[in-house]
């Protein structure tokens, strides 16, 4: 006998499971050689672990974590976050998003589309998100700060102007 709930639960497992293999299918995708390299000068590189993957932009290491995100009480997408560190605190570089559709997007609404998981140059698309994203992050940030006037190098041995 399938009472409602379990109707309901089976329904959202498997949306679970269909969401975990789309993933599969797009970290394999990006993994593969069919896949474009990512741009010009090795700006930037993608290493594919068991779990996930880790990147590196102008020297700037990189990491992608992902997870479920419910909508109307379903999964329906996987949110990717792309994470950088700066003085040991995580720094957002940029999300994307993975619909049950095979579109990648830059919101969880999916309005502003990005290209399917699995087109040869998926990874130029990501590799701009994530570049844009550092040069605009405090990473990047001038450090700007006040000197004493003995730390600078100009000041006159006098203290004179």
């Amino acid at each position: 006998m399938n009472t409602e709930l379990e109707q309901k639960t089976e329904g959202v497992l498997k949306a679970f499971a269909d969401l975990d293999a789309l993933v599969t299918k797009f970290l394999r995708h990006l993994g593969s050689e069919r896949v474009d390299p990512l741009c010009r000068g090795h700006v930037q590189t993608i290493s594919r672990a068991a779990d996930g993957f880790t990147g590196q932009c102008l020297d700037t290491p990189y990491l992608v974590r992902w997870g479920a995100v419910v909508v109307d009480a379903e999964p329906a997408l996987a949110e990717f976050e792309f994470v950088a560190k700066y003085a040991s605190e995580p720094v957002v570089l940029t999300r994307v998003y993975l619909g049950l559709s095979g579109k990648l997007s830059l919101d969880s609404h999916q309005l502003v589309p990005l290209c399917d998981y699995d087109e040869a140059k998926v990874a130029q698309a990501l590799a701009g998100l994530v570049l844009t994203g550092l040069l605009s992050s405090v990473i990047y940030a001038p450090r700007d700060r006040l000197y004493a006037p003995d730390e600078r190098e100009d000041t006159p041995e006098d203290g004179g102007i």
